[in-house]
């Protein structure tokens, strides 16, 4: 969260620096608040809004290095405003596919699960074990 505010060069939205990672942390506290229990989840069923924060917090926005507002519309979390909110449902959807069809099945696995930092944010060998109550 201490990176200057950046334009990457190949088009993608860039990094918006410290305040915006604190206005959309704060925004996203208010709306889990506002909203125990889920509005319009697609892949993360079966967790409470709480639960689906802290994943959030922990594995995506973490493993990808954006704040809230790279996804999501600050005013409504639910809302499917953004592109990059569809494309982070569909990654969910391949990394829970690929962990419970492959990486399971590897003879020597060892409980790691591919996450978004396998891929992303320069972190390729980063193979953490979930918690429980992240394994779909």
């Amino acid at each position: 969260t201490d990176a200057a505010p950046n334009t990457p060069a190949d088009g993608r939205p860039g990094w918006l620096g410290p305040d915006a990672w604190a206005e959309g942390v704060q925004a996203g506290q208010a709306w889990v608040e506002e909203n125990p229990n889920t509005i319009n989840v697609q892949v993360l069923t079966g967790m409470t809004s709480a639960q689906i924060w802290l994943y959030m917090q922990q594995y995506v926005s973490g493993g990808l290095g954006v704040g809230c507002q790279y996804c999501h519309d600050l005013n409504n979390f639910a809302a499917d405003t953004y592109p990059q909110k569809i494309s982070a449902r569909n990654m969910l959807y391949l990394v829970g596919d690929v962990n419970s069809e492959f990486i399971v099945n590897l003879p020597n696995w060892k409980g790691n699960y591919v996450q978004c930092a396998t891929c992303h944010n320069n972190q390729p060998n980063n193979l953490e074990a979930f918690g429980e109550q992240f394994v779909k």
